[in-house]
């Protein structure tokens, strides 16, 4: 039976990367492989179940994961290198794969340093968080040269680890799947609405996301203050609060907007609350490829969303894209929407585009890289991204069939 570790830059809580690491965790351990999680912090919310499928959760001894001041940052580097170490020379894993740049960094110098042989390096964002950190960026270019294969989920994440330096032939491909089967058989609008406490009439916007100031909540809510949509709409702002929360409360209420706006915290009801909606939105300012914007897809619902990362692969023509950061843009999109014909126009194509990135197909590619890394040790040539990629977005599909 093959061992896949993987290493976990943060904690099994709810969010993208996390979501993501849990559906491909279970479907492989359906498919005969071992499989374990380190996550380099605390355990989270959804370790627990996990564990009780069968997959094996670790992380920091918890006063490294927990400690506080100064020090904090120092002891979870240390620690996480260590107890990586230590966790590949006591498992032997047969191929250890690095979620999330923290993960990559520190676990990676401490899988190598333990004799880990087949390493997959996971980069699903841009590499924003480099800038400014010329020993960051040098340490991830030696490692690059030491993994078996880099994965990127978006044709924009490939392009800058291949502009950093990866070798062609190592760099990998495979967009983030949806869990379709939570999207089967959705309630209708009014329904939907009625079971929210949502009145049936005006126009219901939605944006999934996590409260941090990148996602583009601002930008978002600036270019509604803007916009002529009626008295009647609402924006529903579904996630949860990570240190923006009190600074976009204020905005809303500064720019007149508490009627309109609902903050909805985390929830397990994003299907029903997407059914609810007419319009949905990621106004983000960075994104590796965006989970939120997939569940659009499969809702059925139009969307605008910001060129970033993978944003225009996922959307295609199922989508209206505006710049990062352009308020006015974003507005004269939206604006663009209010009219029925168009959005049930949109939402059809989004039905039809979901179907591409099912989760079925990225586990399936998942499966073939991990047996073809036991085999030959080498990076398939069917997930190359420099074979994949193409700068034709409506082309995606047809590339990926």
């Amino acid at each position: 039976m093959a061992r896949v570790l993987f290493v976990l830059g943060g904690a099994l809580d709810v969010g993208g990367a996390e979501n993501q690491l849990i559906l491909v965790s279970r479907a492989l351990l359906a498919r005969g492989f071992e499989v374990s999680i380190l996550c380099l912090w605390r355990r989270g919310s959804q370790a627990d179940a996990l564990e009780r499928e069968g997959v094996t959760v670790h992380a920091l001894a918890r006063g490294l994961g927990h400690m506080r001041g100064p020090l904090a940052k120092l002891s979870r580097l240390v620690g996480g290198l260590l107890t990586t170490w230590r966790r590949v020379r006591r498992d032997r894993p047969d191929i250890v794969h690095f979620v999330l740049p923290h993960a990559y960094l520190v676990g990676g110098i401490g899988a190598l340093a333990a004799g880990a042989h087949r390493c997959v390096m996971g980069r699903r964002g841009m590499n924003r968080y480099l800038r400014g950190r010329p020993l960051t960026r040098w340490i991830e270019q030696l490692l690059h040269r030491r993994m078996a294969a880099l994965l990127a989920n978006s044709c924009r994440v490939a392009q800058e680890l291949i502009d950093e330096g990866a070798p062609q032939s190592k760099v990998g491909l495979i967009y983030n799947g949806i869990a379709d089967e939570r999207f089967t058989d959705l309630p209708s609008r009014a329904q939907a609405r009625a079971t929210l406490g949502l009145p049936d009439a005006g126009l219901v916007l939605v944006k999934v996301a996590n409260l941090w100031s990148y996602k583009g909540h601002a930008d978002l809510l600036d270019a509604l203050a803007a916009a002529s949509f009626g008295e009647q709409w609402r924006l529903l702002l579904v996630g949860r609060e990570q240190g923006a929360g009190a600074a976009l409360r204020k905005r809303v209420s500064n720019l007149g907007l508490s009627g309109n706006v609902l903050f909805l915290g985390e929830s397990e009801r994003v299907p029903l609350i997407l059914a609810a909606s007419d319009i949905a939105v990621c106004a983000s300012h960075e994104e590796g490829f965006s989970n939120a914007v997939l569940e659009y897809l499969a809702a059925g619902l139009p969307s605008v969303v910001t060129d970033v990362g993978g944003n225009r692969e996922a959307v295609g023509n199922a989508g209206l894209v505006v710049p990062a950061g352009d308020v006015d843009a974003m507005r004269q999109a939206l604006e663009s929407l209010t009219g029925e014909a168009q959005r049930k126009a949109l939402g059809g194509l989004a039905l039809q585009r979901a179907s591409t990135f099912s989760m079925q197909r990225c586990i399936d590619a998942h499966e073939t890289l991990y047996r073809n890394l036991l085999d030959t040790g080498d990076l398939p040539v069917s997930l190359r991204a420099v074979r994949l990629c193409t700068t034709d977005t409506d082309r995606i599909s047809e590339v990926l069939d």
